[in-house]
């Protein structure tokens, strides 16, 4: 005896369907902080290689060295870092934006709200925090939550790191953010000969590499060191997303 056929439209009139997925409070914001610090794993990774596969050099210039003013260049000759880099610091940032609007969103919920169209707000002056708050509908989460929004002045002029999640995160969207090279730490330099005659020069080798490090291109944080700077944040929005948690525990 054999089995039944059943037709491809049959088959179509059955939809497969699986549990509806477990929405525990707070753990979308939290799983969001969590892959950014995972994704910050990876991206050391990939400058360590980088940096050990295409070591930069750093020629130290002295002019007028027996001169009363003497003029120091550093010359870097280094390949361009790679598109993956910035690419991978970008989904550290989203990482990290979209937390904070995760938490807002469930902010608005646990008020008994809906959470359409809310978003945690930013803007440019604190003249315009009030109208922010309603605009991006924030005003959803809260009486408390609208007091600690204040106090964390999500506005350049108030926590500049804060916001520079929001402006990195708009900047990778029109433009992929490529680290740039900078030497943190300079040569040491000898101003006097043995006999005291005036001689500006390197100490050992005028050609070994100085503490050339990957920093952040021009713009929010433009110049800080790239994981030291995105660690920092992921902090940053960690702690603002348990301070929002806690709102909703007491």
């Amino acid at each position: 005896m054999t089995a039944p056929s059943i037709s491809p439209a049959e088959i179509s009139e059955f939809p497969l369907t699986g549990p509806e997925p477990i929405r525990r409070p707070f753990v979308a914001p939290r799983t969001k902080i969590e892959r950014a610090k995972t994704v910050l794993g990876e991206l050391s990774q990939a400058i360590d290689s980088f940096l050990a596969e295409h070591p930069p050099n750093v020629r130290v210039e002295i002019q007028e060295p027996r001169g009363a003013r003497p003029k120091v260049f550093f010359h870097v000759e280094a390949k361009g870092a790679p598109e993956m880099i910035g690419a991978i610091m970008g989904d550290v940032i989203h990482n990290l934006r979209s937390a904070l609007d995760l938490v807002a969103c469930e902010l608005a919920r646990a008020a008994g709200h809906s959470d359409k169209g809310v978003y945690f707000p930013f803007c440019d002056r604190p003249e315009a925090l009030e109208k922010t708050i309603k605009d991006r509908r924030f005003d959803r989460a809260g009486p408390e939550a609208v007091a600690l929004l204040r106090e964390l002045k999500p506005y350049p002029s108030g926590n500049a790191a804060l916001r520079a999640i929001h402006d990195l995160d708009i900047k990778d969207k029109h433009q992929m953010l490529l680290p740039t090279f900078t030497a943190f730490a300079s040569p040491i330099l000898s101003r006097w000969d043995d006999d005291g005659t005036l001689n500006l020069t390197v100490v050992g080798d005028p050609d070994l590499a100085t503490d050339v490090r990957l920093v952040l291109p021009d713009g929010p944080l433009g110049g800080d060191e790239i994981l030291p700077a995105l660690h920092s944040l992921a902090d940053l929005a960690s702690g603002v997303v348990e301070a929002f948690c806690a709102l909703t525990s007491k």
